[in-house]
This record gives structure tokens, sequence and C-alpha cells, in this order.
């Protein structure tokens, strides 16, 4: 079995299913550790809040740059829904006159 790049060949049926078997389980133990890695990752941020300060406030930074794009959002959301009540209410005013 040759392995080049992305691509593997195989002299023979068997040494395909041997490598594609390997596949299969290493793509199944991914997934059965997703959560182990999500966890990871917030522990590994953590420490490099800890021995890195530029990194902390680089992930301060994106923490209230993201809050503020949600506070936006709701305010947009908000403006939206009186411009439609406004308008409601203007329409129930002129076919009432």
């Amino acid at each position: 079995m040759h392995t080049y790049g992305d691509y593997t060949l195989s002299e023979n049926k068997e040494g395909m299913i041997s490598e594609v078997d390997a596949l299969l389980h290493n793509s199944k133990d991914i997934i059965n550790n997703i959560d182990k890695h999500k966890a990871n990752i917030t522990a590994y941020e953590e420490i490099l809040k800890t021995l890195n300060p530029v990194y902390a406030k680089e992930q301060e930074r994106d923490t209230a740059i993201t809050d503020l794009s949600n506070r936006v959002d709701n305010i947009q959301d908000s403006l939206d829904r009186l411009e439609i009540l406004l308008r409601r209410d203007k329409d129930t005013s002129s076919t009432q006159q």
C-alpha cells in the first residue's frame, strides 16, 4: 500500500479494506471525543489567558464586540417591531377618518 497525500493506492482488496476500516475507526473516535475536546479548548483558553496577557485582552475584546453586536441586533429588532406598530397605528388612523 502506498499513500500520496490524500490518496492511497493498494495492490489488493484486503489492503484497501484495512485502510478504509482504519479511517472509519479514526472518524468514529473523533466523533466520540468531541465533548472531551470542547472541554479541552475551554481549559486551554483559560490557561492561555493566565499565561499570556495579550491573549487575555484579545479574548476580552472579542467577547465585548460579540456582546455589543448582540445588543445592536436586539435594538434593531425592537426598532423593527416599533416601526410595524407605528405603521399599523397610522393605517388604522387613516382608515377611521
